[in-house]
């Protein structure tokens, strides 16, 4: 049995829920009674000891999707370590590491889609958004690949703008809309709710795609370098940009999971903020 180290403030609540079909975290204690978590998959178990470069690969894009799909309502995530452990029959666990290099054929291949073909799973998880949106991340690849994107895009400020543009784009093209915005708000605006109609119009009729494909406007974050193309207007605020991407994968997952399941969520993201503690909260 495979498992990924992981950290989160979300440990010890997730290894005691069943959030998935398709994967979970468990823990260990050493001998010192301390407990430490693990993210475990068949998918992981279907893989031989002797290929663990594979089975690190596959449990990184898994632990991204679910990272993905947690990022729909909030910010927190899990970190992974580098090291993926092999838990043998006898309780030994042993550690693999050093692999060649990071941009293998391998890691790309699993990070498309890392749930393994003819993978036996129990249909044990209780309904959840979240259960919900890792069965459409499985079962669908624009979905699979729009979550990939969304938590790609947070792991440096140069992937943000031009992965949020893949997003807008993938979700565009499904919703069958061109990028015309007089066709869009002659033909189609109105045929679309009200909630997800508010996110189309921010990205399409706005200004997102002026100002992420110009050098001018979004600077070394935008997706074009070295070209012409003219942006004299204000300069957009990111954090709305973010904001405003995961609400829109919000509101297309509820055509897909009404489509899929016969019900939806009312899910929103709502930026965690934090507050610095004051001197009164150090009266305890």
């Amino acid at each position: 049995m495979w498992g990924l180290y992981v950290q989160s403030s979300m440990s010890f609540s997730m290894a005691r829920k069943s959030f998935s079909n398709d994967l979970y975290i468990f823990s260990t204690f050493d001998n010192s009674e301390h407990e430490t978590y693990f993210l475990g998959s068949p998918h992981l178990d279907s893989i031989a000891e002797s290929d663990s470069d594979q089975a690190y690969y596959r449990a990184k894009a898994l632990i991204r999707l679910l990272n993905g799909c947690l990022l729909l309502r909030g910010d927190l995530t899990f970190t992974y370590d580098e090291d993926i452990c092999f838990f043998r029959p006898n309780s030994v666990i042993k550690a693999y590491s050093n692999r060649k290099n990071d941009l293998s054929i391998v890691e790309y291949e699993e990070l498309v889609n890392p749930f393994g073909s003819n993978v036996e799973v129990k249909e044990q998880a209780e309904q959840s958004y979240l259960r919900d949106c890792l069965i459409l991340a499985k079962e669908n690849p624009l979905i699979r690949q729009t979550i990939v994107f969304l938590v790609l895009s947070k792991l440096d400020a140069l992937y943000f703008l031009t992965n949020t543009f893949k997003i807008y784009e993938i979700i565009l093209s499904d919703l069958g809309i061109n990028k015309n915005k007089a066709t869009y708000k002659r033909e189609l605006q109105n045929n679309f709710p009200e909630g997800i109609r508010k996110y189309i119009d921010f990205f399409l009729l706005g200004n997102f795609k002026e100002y992420v494909n110009s050098e001018k406007g979004a600077g070394i974050l935008s997706r074009h370098v070295s070209t012409n193309q003219p942006y004299d207007k204000a300069p957009l605020d990111l954090e709305e940009i973010d904001s405003n991407i995961r609400n829109f994968i919000n509101h297309w997952l509820r055509i897909k999971m009404q489509e899929r399941f016969g019900y939806y969520y009312t899910v929103e993201y709502k930026p965690s903020r934090e507050e610095y503690m004051k001197d009164e909260d150090y009266d305890f």
